[in-house]
């Protein structure tokens, strides 16, 4: 179970808990238990990539425990399932008013719980990692994930390698990197893109070849 998927899951229900974990382990997911929000702030939370909490804890609540989530830059863009028992609207508005991926009332039916998770991990993934073979670019947390290594960028550097990657093989001209990632700033010239270059390529490491240089052109992804 290396490579599953880690799931945290917040219920003080210890037979609910222990249904809920048993059917996602079936699934091929790492589950983790804690029976209280104070808990789970004890955890490695950015290894997750999706929180179950039950809205109904004692002393700070699930939705007092997502809006702590959702205060930190390092994991607030993992998806949240709300589970409670409670099923009017005005608290399942103050779920996804918080941030809340979806929101399962108890009971509920084992497969329909199962196949809902599954669908806000499918769209997770889909919208927070651009990938190509051995580099990830991981939107949620504006990082490169390089041979498995996390790999720190600016704002700028994320901006120009995310451009290169989406457009593999597309030759981009000093120019119009400047109007990408500088937004047409008049007072930088295009030597800033040479150095952004030679900096991400740096960091990179034996990746950084992929950014190729065409001579008087301007630059391309072609990891062939």
């Amino acid at each position: 179970m290396d490579n599953a998927l880690k799931i945290l899951l917040v219920e003080d229900e210890i037979d609910i808990s222990e249904i809920i974990k048993i059917n996602l382990e079936t699934q091929g997911y790492s589950i983790d238990t804690a029976i209280s929000a104070e808990d789970a702030l004890k955890m490695s939370l950015e290894t997750y990539d999706l929180f179950i909490f039950d809205i109904m804890l004692e002393n700070m609540t699930g939705i007092e425990l997502a809006k702590i989530i959702k205060s930190n830059n390092n994991i607030q863009n993992t998806p949240i399932i709300f589970l409670t028992a409670k099923n009017t609207e005005e608290n399942k508005l103050d779920g996804f008013e918080v941030g809340a991926d979806d929101y399962i009332t108890k009971p509920f039916s084992v497969k329909e719980f199962i196949a809902r998770v599954k669908a806000v991990l499918k769209r997770s993934y889909a919208k927070t990692s651009i990938t190509n073979e051995k580099i990830i670019l991981d939107e949620s947390r504006k990082i490169a994930i390089v041979n498995g290594f996390d790999v720190t960028l600016t704002k700028k550097e994320y901006l120009l390698l995310e451009t290169l990657i989406q457009n593999k093989k597309q030759l981009f001209s000093r120019n119009q990197l400047l109007d990408i990632v500088w937004d047409d700033d008049g007072s930088v010239t295009d030597r800033a893109v040479d150095v952004m270059i030679r900096r991400l390529r740096k960091k990179l490491g034996d990746q950084g070849v992929s950014i190729k240089t065409r001579s008087g052109l301007g630059y391309t992804f072609d990891p062939s």
